[in-house]
């Protein structure tokens, strides 16, 4: 499916995607998202090469300190 619109509104309690036969879907988007509301994620999130869920602070004795927990 390809849909080419200035504008596209979805209006409905959930959006749901999966994977062709139930695997796991992908979803790219280019541009910049506004979101209102939390945003829930059981995976890493990655910004300008820096994990959420790995990343390190330097140490206030010189070394560095653990990843988040």
């Amino acid at each position: 499916l390809t849909l080419k619109a200035p504008t596209v509104n979805i209006q409905a309690n959930a959006l749901n995607m999966s994977g062709y036969g139930g695997g796991s879907a992908f979803f790219k988007m280019q541009g910049d998202i506004s979101q209102v509301g939390g945003h829930i994620s059981t995976g890493d999130q990655v910004a300008g090469g820096k994990s959420l869920m790995s990343h390190t602070h330097p140490g206030d004795s010189g070394g560095t300190t653990g990843a988040p927990n």
